[in-house]
């Protein structure tokens, strides 16, 4: 069994808190969808960089969610940045917090969005390759939203965002139907009405 394999047999067929899987091995996301584009608000796309130079100036992971809504187009747009940010842990983990879980069920109970993205960064340490990379937790935990923590409310899509060292963004969604994930290439920020793609 391959590594994907195995991480996505556990999200299917575990209900074991995303916190307890271990750190083993790194991830690239070759497989992308074709149609999938995500755009950032400015003041989103602004967050995203503090959450970059702080990983940088102190060597640590930093996350939180992000909540927006799918369009009509089938692109996501993510304009508003959760209250509450991760706990760090230590420099390789953070941890989403009950505030976090809190606002989460608010915001999906009051219908207030149908898409929610899960952001962290990885600092370099050591090992360029990984910090590029998601790691198994990072496939679980996206993959343990997607299919255990909808409550029912089918029309709500969980993302995930790694932020890396480079002040590169990627973005990944867990299929729960074909069971694998695939890498969302076409990043935008949206200025005054203007389109600026991220990723070019």
């Amino acid at each position: 069994m391959n590594k994907f394999n195995n991480v996505i047999s556990r999200i299917e067929d575990s209900s074991r808190d995303p916190l307890e899987v271990t750190y083993n091995g790194n991830f690239y996301i070759e497989d992308f969808i074709s149609n999938g584009v995500v755009i950032l608000s400015f003041d989103v796309l602004k967050n995203l960089f503090n959450f970059y130079t702080y990983t940088m100036n102190n060597c640590s992971e930093y996350g939180c969610f992000l909540y927006g809504n799918r369009l009509d187009d089938g692109s996501i747009f993510l304009d508003c940045v959760s209250c509450f940010d991760f706990e760090i842990v230590d420099s390789k983990i953070v941890n989403v917090s009950s505030d976090n879980i809190r606002e989460l069920k608010s915001n999906l109970r009051n219908n207030l969005y149908n898409c929610v993205a899960h952001v962290h960064s990885h600092p370099e340490l050591g090992d360029l390759y990984a910090s590029e990379c998601y790691s198994e937790q990072d496939l679980y935990v996206y993959g343990y939203l997607q299919k255990h923590f909808q409550a029912g409310i089918d029309i709500v899509s969980f993302i995930g965002c790694l932020i890396n060292n480079c002040n590169d963004l990627s973005f990944i969604y867990y299929d729960s139907y074909k069971k694998k994930f695939y890498s969302i290439r076409d990043i935008y920020c949206l200025v005054d009405s203007n389109l600026f793609k991220f990723n070019d």
